[in-house]
C-alpha cells in the first residue's frame, strides 16, 4: 500500500493534554487518538508498532517453554468472590451485569481465570509444571490516568502464569521468566532494572518489578547504581544457571518506593525513645552489658506490625529453658519428649512470680564478653571493678590514717613530787577530771554537754613526773607527717583509668585538648575509636533486628527479602570527636606531598591510572566518579586555570 494512502492523521500542534513527549509525539505522528480518559484508539501506525513490539514479547516466551492462550476480557465475578479478592480490589474493577442480573467484571488480571482453567483440565502432578501466557486487552479504573497510554485505564498487556508441583520448580519456572523479561527489554534495547516490589493484592511472598528509568517516572526507586553493570547474556535454561542469574541481580539493593518504608524506620526510632532516651539507654547498655526490649504486638492482629516497645531492666530477667522427658516404650530409655523455652521478667528481686514472655517477643544484645565459665555475661566495665575497689580501699584508708594522724595532740607533765604509786595515779586522775576539755556537741540536739565517759587516742597525754623534775610542764606532740602524699592514690587512678579504654587524656583534668596536627593523636585515640566502633556495633545489631521483626510482620518484605538486604542496612552514628577527620587529613596531606614529588614523573614512569590507585589509594569506582565531576566541572567552566603540575591530575 503506498504511504499515501495510509491513514495517519498527524497534528501540527500538540494537543493540550499532552504533558510529556512521548504523549505528544504519539498524537502528533497519528499512532494514537483518545477515545475517552485512558482509552485510546490504536490507528494504523501505532499498532503496526505494537504488533512488532508484541511479536518480540511471543517470541521470548515461547523460547522459556510458555504456551500462548487466549481469556476473555470478560469473567464471572464467582471465581473471584470464591479467591476472596472481589472486594481487594476496590473501584478499580469494573463491576457490570448482564440481562440475568448475573454479577461480572472487566478483567483487570486474569488468575482466577487461568486457575479456573487449570483445576478444571489438570488432573494429575504428572502433567506439571505449566507455563501459560496470553496477551490481551485488561481494564483498571485508575484514579487518575496520565501520560497517555503510560498511565491509561484500558491496557494490552502479556500476563504469564506456572503451575508447578513444589516450591523448587516453582522458583524455577519464576526464574524462567526473569530472564525472559530481561532479554525482551534487551530487544527493545531498553535497559530494565529488576525491582523488588510489593504484591499488592496479588499476593505472593516474591516479586519484581522491572524499572525503566525516565524523568516522566512518578515512582521513586532506590538501589546500588552497580546493577546497572549486570547482563544476562551467558544465562542458560537450567536451574543452577538461572538461580545465579536471579541472585546476581538480587545481591544489590533495588527496590521501588512501595517496598522502601521510611516510615518503619522512623517508627522504631520513636518507640525506642532513642531520640530522648538514647544517653540512658546506651548508658545502661555499657554499664550492665546487656539490653533487653519487649515487643508488644497484638495476636489478633499481627500485620498491625509492632505496637510498643518497652525497655526491661536486664538485672531483672532470665531465660528459663525447661526440658520434658518421657520413656521410650522399647528401650525403656528416658528421651526428650518437648523443650520449652522463655524469658521470666522478676519485677521483684528474689521472687520466684514473674512475668512469661515468649521469646519471639523480646530483643536483646549483649557486649559478647564471658566470664571463664561462659556463664555469666559480663559488662563492658569489668576490668574496672578491681581497680576502682582497690581505689576505693585506699581512700578510705588514707582518710582514716589522716583523721587518726592529723591532729596535734598534748603532753601534760604533772608534778606528784614523792607521793607513792597509788596515791600519785589517784591524783593524776583528778587532775585530769579536773581540767580535761569536757564539753562535748551534740550535733542531734544542737547542745553543749558534759561527757566524761570516753577517752580515746586523738586525745591529750597525762604522765605523772617525780621529784627533781622540771615540775609540771605542757608540750605539744605534732601531728603526722607526709599526708599530702598520695602516690598509691594517684597509681590506682591510673589504673582504674586504663581498664575504662578512655583515654587518659580525657579524664584528667589537666589535660590540655588540641585540635592541632594528627600526629598528635596518641595511640590511645585509634584504640579508643576502635572500641567505641565495636560497641556502637553490636548496638546497632538490636535496632536491626527489631525492625526485621517490624517489616516481616507487616508484611512489607518476607524472610528471603531480609536475607538478601540485610548486609545492605547500616546505622550511622554521630562522631563524638575530630580525631578519625584530623586523621584523615594528615594522611590525605602526605598522599598530596607524596604526589607532589613524584608528579614530574607521571606519564613517563608512571600513569595517572596508577598513580590514582597506588599513591592515592582511589577504587576504581572513585576514580571513574571523579573523572565524570571533573569532566563536567570543565564543561561548565567552573574551573579556574591551574598550574602544570595540577594538570596532570
Amino acid at each position: 500500500m503506498l504511504l499515501s494512502n495510509s491513514f495517519i492523521p498527524i497534528l501540527k500542534n500538540n494537543p493540550s493534554e499532552a504533558k510529556i513527549k512521548s504523549h505528544q509525539l504519539m498524537l502528533r505522528a497519528g499512532m494514537i487518538k483518545q477515545a475517552s480518559a485512558g482509552i485510546y484508539s490504536w490507528l494504523p501506525l501505532g499498532f503496526k508498532v505494537m504488533k512488532k513490539i508484541e511479536d518480540i514479547v511471543r517470541q521470548e516466551q515461547n523460547k522459556i517453554g510458555a504456551q500462548e492462550i487466549l481469556m476473555p476480557t470478560i469473567q464471572s465475578s464467582e471465581i473471584w468472590k470464591e479467591s476472596g479478592r472481589y472486594d481487594d480490589y476496590g473501584e478499580e474493577m469494573l463491576r457490570i451485569t448482564d440481562r440475568q442480573n448475573r454479577e461480572m467484571l472487566y478483567g483487570p488480571t486474569n488468575e482466577e481465570q487461568v486457575t479456573e482453567i487449570f483445576r478444571s483440565s489438570i488432573k494429575s502432578y504428572k502433567s506439571l509444571p505449566q507455563l501459560m501466557y496470553h496477551i490481551q486487552w485488561k481494564f483498571r479504573d485508575e484514579i487518575r490516568p496520565r501520560f497517555g497510554i503510560m498511565r491509561g485505564r484500558e491496557f494490552y498487556m502479556k500476563d504469564a502464569y506456572s503451575f508447578d508441583v513444589s516450591d523448587e520448580e516453582a522458583f524455577y519456572s519464576y526464574n524462567k521468566f526473569f530472564l525472559s523479561y530481561l532479554r525482551t527489554f534487551k530487544r527493545l534495547s531498553l535497559t530494565a532494572i529488576p525491582m523488588a516490589a510489593d504484591t499488592g493484592p496479588i499476593g505472593g511472598n516474591l516479586s519484581h518489578e522491572f524499572i525503566i528509568l525516565a524523568d516522566t517516572g512518578e515512582s521513586k526507586i532506590f538501589t546500588d547504581k552497580r546493577i546497572f553493570e549486570l547482563n544476562s547474556d551467558d544465562t542458560q535454561l537450567e536451574k543452577t544457571s538461572l538461580e545465579s542469574m536471579r541472585k546476581k541481580y538480587e545481591q544489590f539493593y533495588a527496590v521501588t518506593d512501595e517496598k522502601f518504608n521510611k516510615e518503619e524506620f522512623e517508627k522504631i526510632v520513636s518507640m525506642m525513645k532513642i531520640q530522648e532516651l538514647g544517653s540512658d539507654i546506651y548508658r545502661s547498655f555499657y554499664i550492665d552489658g546487656r539490653l533487653y526490649h519487649h515487643l508488644v504486638v497484638n495476636e489478633q492482629q499481627p500485620k498491625l506490625g509492632i505496637q510498643d516497645i518497652r525497655n526491661i531492666d536486664a538485672t531483672k530477667v532470665r531465660k528459663v529453658k525447661n526440658i520434658k522427658y518421657k520413656k521410650d516404650d522399647t528401650t525403656g530409655a528416658k528421651v526428650v519428649d518437648k523443650v520449652e523455652e522463655f524469658y521470666i521478667f522478676q519485677e521483684k528481686s528474689g521472687s520466684n512470680q514473674g512475668i512469661k514472655l515468649s521469646p519471639d517477643s523480646v530483643s536483646y544484645v549483649t557486649s559478647g564478653l564471658l566470664d571463664p565459665a561462659k556463664k555469666q555475661v559480663l559488662s563492658y566495665l569489668h576490668k574496672a571493678l578491681k581497680p576502682i575497689n582497690q581505689l576505693r580501699m585506699m581512700e578510705d584508708s588514707l582518710v582514716i590514717y589522716r583523721l587518726a594522724r592529723a591532729p596535734e595532740r598534748r603532753i601534760f607533765y604533772i608534778d606528784v613530787g614523792n607521793m607513792p604509786r597509788g596515791k600519785s595515779e589517784a591524783y593524776m586522775k583528778d587532775i585530769m577530771t579536773r581540767y580535761r576539755n569536757k564539753l562535748v556537741y551534740d550535733a542531734s540536739t544542737g547542745e553543749l554537754k558534759d561527757d566524761r565517759k570516753h577517752m580515746s587516742m586523738l586525745e591529750d597525754f597525762w604522765l605523772p613526773r617525780r621529784e627533781g623534775g622540771r615540775g609540771t610542764e605542757i608540750t605539744t606532740l605534732p601531728g603526722g607527717e607526709n599526708l599530702g602524699q598520695i602516690d598509691d592514690i594517684v597509681y590506682f587512678q591510673k589504673r582504674l583509668y586504663r581498664s575504662l579504654n578512655v583515654p587518659l587524656s580525657r579524664l584528667e583534668q589537666e589535660a590540655q585538648f588540641s585540635l592541632g596536627r594528627s600526629t598528635e593523636i596518641n595511640r590511645d585515640e585509634v584504640k579508643f575509636q576502635k572500641f567505641i566502633d565495636k560497641i556502637r556495633k553490636r548496638f546497632s545489631k538490636m535496632f536491626i533486628e527489631i525492625l526485621r521483626k517490624q517489616l516481616i510482620l507487616k508484611g512489607i518484605i518476607t524472610d528471603q527479602d531480609w536475607n538478601t538486604w540485610k548486609n545492605d542496612i547500616t546505622v550511622d552514628f554521630l562522631r563524638d570527636n575530630h580525631f578519625a577527620e584530623l586523621k584523615d587529613a594528615e594522611v590525605l596531606q602526605n598522599r598530596l606531598n607524596t604526589l607532589d614529588q613524584i608528579s614530574q614523573y607521571v606519564g613517563e614512569y608512571f600513569s595517572r591510572e596508577w598513580v590514582m590507585k597506588n599513591v592515592m589509594q582511589m577504587s576504581e569506582e572513585d576514580i571513574e566518579n571523579m573523572k565524570d565531576q571533573v569532566e563536567g566541572e570543565n564543561a561548565s567552566g567552573d574551573d579556574e586555570e591551574t598550574d602544570d603540575a595540577g594538570d596532570d591530575f
